[in-house]
């Protein structure tokens, strides 16, 4: 572990693309062994923004907060958006499979769970920073959620 200090100094970016890769190339390369050896393959794996977002604050907090606090909202999915982002720019450069999967559950049993405008605003920039890389790559980008997604899947088609 490290103290938070140097994590604050630390920048951002390929700095902590840096950090990430440290740690996760060397999973990844022993996944790959191991599937390997089964005729597997690794399909890379990240947690949307949005879930994550929602996950770190609690449901409520956060849907108050996209009204009450909409910098705070931001700022959080910054720190979750980047993070997956990281995650898919190592996994692009490493992959078992040329696919990644995004989990975001944006929607419920009666359709999506935020308003249209909050998501094209605040998750579609975000998710573009975690599908960029993979796509670059020439692989695909699977986006996934729950629920009845209906007529907002060809507004969000990344």
């Amino acid at each position: 572990m490290r103290p938070v200090s140097l994590i604050k100094n630390k920048g951002g970016g390929d700095a902590i693309t840096n950090d990430v890769k440290e740690w996760y190339e060397p999973v990844i390369r022993h996944i790959k062994e191991v599937y390997d050896q089964y005729d597997l393959v690794f399909v890379g794996g990240v947690e949307g923004p949005v879930t994550d977002a929602y996950s770190y604050m609690d449901m409520e907090l956060f849907a108050m907060a996209i009204y009450d606090a909409p910098e705070l909202v931001s700022h959080v999915m910054d720190c979750t958006g980047k993070f997956s982002a990281y995650l898919s720019r190592v996994y692009a450069e490493n992959a078992s499979a040329p696919i990644l999967f995004m989990g975001e559950d944006i929607c419920g049993s009666s359709g999506p769970i935020f308003s249209p405008d909050f998501l094209r605003r605040q998750a579609l920039p975000r998710w573009r920073w975690i599908k960029d890389p993979v796509k670059k790559k020439g692989y695909k980008f699977l986006f996934h959620t729950d629920g009845r997604y209906g007529a907002a899947l060809r507004e969000y088609m990344l």
